[in-house]
């Protein structure tokens, strides 16, 4: 095995751990410490009371079966693809079916980083794109710009459940396990879709773009699925049912823009939390302040890392 076969190979392993790492502590260490030191689940253990539907205990468990879908899916179909592809080969050229995982590979699975690579011959070290290689990154620059367009304008709303817990847990709870458990289920189904057209485009030797144009087509029908799952708390609304596959419609193009499973969970993730603030209630100015008090030690903190990073290379080229 040559070294370009090694790196990348060893990219893929670190790829997947850190998926792990994001999908446990925050679908299920943090919700669970939460749950237990705010005593959130303190009404289902009564002794000799069944579990009931709605309660937070029961809610969360029900997501432990999205959460797996989602945690052990896509690790396993991103091992697949490390175990069957060489390093270098175009995602559109897949021999096997379901070769394609969406983790963070943007200069692989991204569609804007391959435009720039193959329509304008821009190598990979210039790529206009190649901010997005940077998984922490992708993490802060999302939760940034959707916290900023969701604290004015939330995009889906959320059906309220009529759980004795605090309105802390309420907004975190809306956020998490929920988040995690649903995008990543909807992206194993998108990657699954798309492996599934990168090997009819390889089988019957279509052009590449052909993969690209269907993986937009994809991104159409996952924001179906997405509308379909959530039918049962919305087949009241019309509305809600629409804006639900615009949501994930939006969500899974983001996804093959981009290469990446962070963009479509951060927005998810911003989008409840402060949809569940509006349905509580909460005053203006104390989410305000709130907001503004996180947003800005997060916007200053990356700011200052950035420029770190980018003295610390120049002075590396100069020597």
């Amino acid at each position: 095995m040559n070294h370009k076969q090694n790196s990348y190979i060893e990219y893929e392993y670190r790829e997947i751990t850190a998926f792990f790492l994001i999908g446990i502590f925050m679908a299920i260490v943090l919700p669970l410490a939460l749950g237990f030191v705010f005593r959130s689940f303190q009404e289902s253990f009564v002794v000799g009371k069944p579990l009931e539907f709605g309660t937070f205990l029961t809610s969360f468990m029900i997501y432990y079966i999205w959460i797996l879908a989602g945690l052990i899916g896509l690790p396993v179909l991103k091992i697949r693809e490390m175990l069957s592809n060489k390093r270098g080969q175009p995602v559109e050229k897949q021999k096997a079916l379901f070769n394609i995982s969406i983790l963070h590979d943007p200069f692989q699975d991204g569609l804007l980083w391959n435009l720039f690579r193959k329509v304008f011959k821009v190598s990979d070290e210039k790529n206009p794109m190649r901010f997005s290689k940077s998984m922490l990154r992708m993490f802060v620059i999302s939760l940034l710009f959707f916290g900023l367009i969701c604290l004015f304008k939330t995009f889906t709303s959320i059906p309220t459940i009529n759980m004795q817990v605090t309105n802390t847990m309420r907004v975190l709870f809306s956020a998490e396990p929920a988040s995690f458990a649903e995008t990543t289920l909807m992206i194993f189904i998108l990657s699954s879709m798309l492996g599934l057209v990168a090997y009819l485009v390889d089988k019957f030797k279509l052009p590449n773009a052909v993969y690209w144009v269907g993986s937009l087509v994809v991104s159409l029908i996952n924001g179906i699925f997405w509308m379909l799952i959530h039918s049962l708390v919305y087949s009241n609304s019309e509305v809600d049912l629409l804006s639900t596959f615009i949501f994930g419609w939006i969500g899974s193009t983001l996804t093959v823009l981009f290469g990446t499973f962070i963009i479509f969970y951060c927005w998810h993730l911003v989008n409840n939390a402060f949809a569940e603030i509006r349905n509580l209630g909460i005053a203006n100015t104390d989410l305000m302040f709130l907001f503004w008090l996180v947003y800005g030690i997060i916007f200053i903190s990356y700011i200052a890392i950035e420029i770190f990073l980018y003295t610390r290379r120049k002075k590396k080229r100069l020597s």
